[in-house]
This record gives structure tokens, sequence and C-alpha cells, in this order.
């Protein structure tokens, strides 16, 4: 009997292609090239080898060969064919990559170029910079010490950024690249944020602070000028200098705030302010406060700052301006007497027989209306015996308190008369419904004027 023995032969195909550049290149006779790593071979090559014009090169074998570096210097001028071979495991044949030449040129590229680099102060700033090529080689600049992308200049930037100059003579051969760093030094900045650069102050009273943002390039600042006594400026404290404290001495006194810490050629910023300490007008024995009442129990920032509203003997605080803040209460007042008081502590309210004798007191009797210009930036009423001459922009508030038109709140809290009038509760009452109150205009002062105690006042205090 015979038997029939089925033999299964296996051929198993493996790619064992080397892929190698297409393009062919030109260097110049003291430069060097990298044939690239080659992609596309097999996974499982595990040696390389190169031939150079069909003569293996010594040495450019192995596994770490995936490039070759071709150095030009004391090669003779010509065109140089390679080859690429790659061996797997399980391949018996080395197999090919195509053929590429290097053409060697009969000339030397030239000496990187000498760059100066520049400093500027940023950010958005445009930059050039400058490089000095060998005699008849031009220059070109690149983002990059290989590759990248050509520019020209001017370049904007906000950070600093190296570019990279190369020469090229007419020969075609380049050098390469030398770096140039094109420095950005951010500038300083510096804001007022609190407060105002023409602040009032009571003697022997809490002045309202005034602030200072730095930022930018900055890290410190210095103070010039004089601060009244017992005011002083704080250090840096999250980018804010506070200037504040209790003034004891009258009188007007100029600062300047400046930058410190920013680079070349960053250059430092100053602010002014001035500070104008008053000791109040006095009527007799009392004496009035130079500023309205904010928020319950602090005065505004400056003479001319409108504060809040009051409705009678309430210490809810609502905005001069709209949008109406907090919710308005419509409930009626018969309150006779404040009992509550909206003034910081050690002042109070003044009667209207105090408005009397302050529009009594004035020169001219009433005061003087003023509106915005140079006096003053808001309008208003100048009140005591200098109030014909008195200046809140300029400094001169001695014998004078000035009184800004904030006008008022109806019942319904609907805002009127801003910048035309002025409205002030007194502490006295008219009759259980009705409050007085100092009103004026541009045509006159009334000091027995009396509304609804409803309404939303502004609040002048004495002492």
């Amino acid at each position: 009997m015979r038997t029939k023995v089925l033999i299964l032969i296996t051929v198993l195909l493996v790619s064992c292609v080397a892929y190698a550049q297409t393009a062919d290149v030109t260097i110049c006779n003291n430069a060097s090239y990298t044939i690239p790593s080659i992609s596309g071979a097999s996974a499982g090559v595990d040696n390389y080898r190169w031939f150079e014009n069909n003569k293996i090169i010594p040495g450019a074998t192995g596994p770490a060969y995936t490039t070759y570096t071709i150095d030009a210097n004391g090669k003779p001028p010509g065109t140089y064919t390679y080859v690429r071979q790659a061996h797997a495991a399980d391949c018996d044949l080395w197999q090919s990559s195509n053929v590429f030449t290097v053409e060697v040129l009969d000339y030397a590229s030239p000496v990187p170029p000498l760059v100066t680099g520049g400093t500027y102060c940023g950010p958005n700033v445009a930059v050039t910079l400058e490089a000095t090529a060998p005699g008849g080689a031009t220059i070109s600049w690149w983002t990059a010490s290989a590759g990248g992308t050509q520019i020209t200049f001017p370049q904007t930037i906000s950070t600093s950024t190296t570019y990279y100059a190369q020469a090229t003579l007419a020969t075609g051969c380049v050098s390469s690249r030398a770096a140039a760093v094109a420095t950005v030094n951010t500038k300083p900045e510096l804001s007022l944020t609190a407060g105002s650069a023409a602040q009032g102050a009571d003697l022997n009273a809490a002045m309202t602070n005034i602030k200072y943002t730095i930022g930018g390039g900055a890290t410190g600042y210095s103070l010039t000028g004089t601060l009244p006594p017992g005011v002083a400026a704080s250090p840096v404290s999250g980018n804010v200098i506070t200037i504040g404290g209790t003034p004891t001495a009258v009188g007007n006194y100029t600062y300047t705030v400046s930058t410190t810490g920013q680079q070349s050629p960053c250059t430092l910023l100053s602010l002014s302010g001035t500070i104008s300490v008053s000791d109040g007008l006095k009527i007799g024995t009392v004496t009035w406060s130079e500023k309205n009442v904010d928020a319950a129990n602090t005065f505004a920032a400056t003479a001319e700052s409108y504060g809040k509203f009051y409705q009678w003997n309430r210490t809810t605080a609502y905005t001069t301006t709209d949008p109406l803040s907090p919710t308005w209460a419509t409930t009626s007042i018969t309150d006779a007497t404040w009992t509550v008081n909206p003034c910081p502590s050690g002042w109070r309210l003044p009667t209207q027989a105090e408005f009397q004798a302050l529009h009594d007191n004035s020169v001219p009797v009433g005061g003087t209306w003023v509106a915005a210009g140079t006096r003053n930036s808001v309008n208003g009423r100048y009140y005591g015996p200098n109030s014909a001459t008195c200046s809140v922009l300029g400094g001169n508030m001695t014998g004078c308190i000035f009184l800004p038109a904030v006008g008022r709140r109806n019942t319904n809290g609907a805002l009127s008369n801003q910048t035309s009038s002025g409205y002030y509760w007194s502490s006295t009452q008219y009759n259980s419904g009705s409050g007085y109150n100092l009103y004026f205009n541009s045509g006159g002062s009334n000091p027995a004027n009396y509304n609804n105690k409803a309404y939303g006042f502004s609040v002048r205090c004495v002492k």
C-alpha cells in the first residue's frame, strides 16, 4: 500500500525595503551635511551600511547608522553618489536604497556674521537687529538655528526673542547661523486707584486713604515732596501703595509717587498729588466738615464727591447716581428728631439755626454759586467769609466750604435736580411730616427750606 504525504511549504515574504531621500544636495567644501534618518524601513532591520561612489564607507555600519554625516572638509570638489543598504534578521539579502548625489563645490562657506542684539521697552515693540557679513556676502535672518522661517525687520514682539543671521556668498555657499537676542523689558505701570489727586482732609481726623497701584516692570516706588505730619506712605503690599493717616497740621502738601525697579531702556512713571488739610470752617463755635457723608459714618473722598443720600432719621445710604441702590424705603416718616447719626464719630447733623448762621456769615450772604470750571470740577456753592475767592481745585479752602449740587431723590426714589440744586438735611423738623434743610441753586440759598421727610437729601456734618 502506498501512503501519500502532503508537505506544505510556507513562504514568508518580508519587506526589507530601505527608503532614502530622493533630493540631491549641494554643499560647500568646508561644510558638512547629515543625510537625514530614513523613514519607512522595515521594523526588523538590524544593520545598515553606507556606500560612497560604490565603495563601502568604513565605520558607517551597524544599527546606529540610520543617518550619515558627510564632512566636505578635505574632499576634492565633485559629485559623490550615496546608497544605504538595510539588512533584516529574517532576510538573507541586503536591500539598497535609491542612489542620490551630494555635490561638493570648490568654494568655502563664509564665516558666520557678526551680530548685535538689542534691548527694548515693551510690550508690542518694533525691533531691528544688525549683523555684519564678510565681504561680498548678503545677510538673511531666520527664526531658528537651522530650518525655521526667514524674516525681515522690524519685527513686533512682546517678549525676549532670539533671531539668527546667516551669510550667503554669490557662489551660493552659506554660513552657519549666528544668534542675536532682542531683549524686551516690560515698561512700568502706575495708576491712582483710590482717593483723589487733589485730596481734602480734616485736621486731627483720619483722612480717606489714597492708593496707587504699580505693575509691569515696576517693583517698588519712591515718594518725593511732602506729606502732612501724621500721614505716611506704606510699603508696597500686593502692588498697592497706601497713603493715609491723621493729619496734624493745616496746609497744602504736594507729593510725587514714582516707580522704581524698571529695567533700561524703560523709564520711570510718576504721578503727583496734593493733600489739603483744613481745620474746617468755623462759624461761631461750630466747625463745618469739608466733605459730604458717604456710607454711614464715613466722609466722602473729596470736597467735590457727592457722597450718599439719606432719608430723615435713617442710616440707609442711597446712591446719588442711577441705578438706585439699595431698594428705596417708601414708608412715611414722622420721627420728630434724628435719633440715629449718619455722621462720623464726633460729628453730627447741623440744626436749622446753624444753617442760617452759615448762610448769613458768608460773603456775600448766601455764599457763591460756581459752575464747574477752574475753581471746581462739579457745580456747587461756596459758603463762608471767603466764598467769593475759595477754590477746591486751587487748594485754597481757608474760610469756606464747598457744597456740591447733588440734587435729591424724590419720595418715590427717583433722582431729581442733579447738578442744578443742592438739598442738605438739618436735624430740626418743620412739622411731623417735614424737616428743615438747606436748599440752593444758581439763583440763591435758602437755609429754612423744608420738605417731606421721605425725600433723600445729602448730609454735611458739624461739630
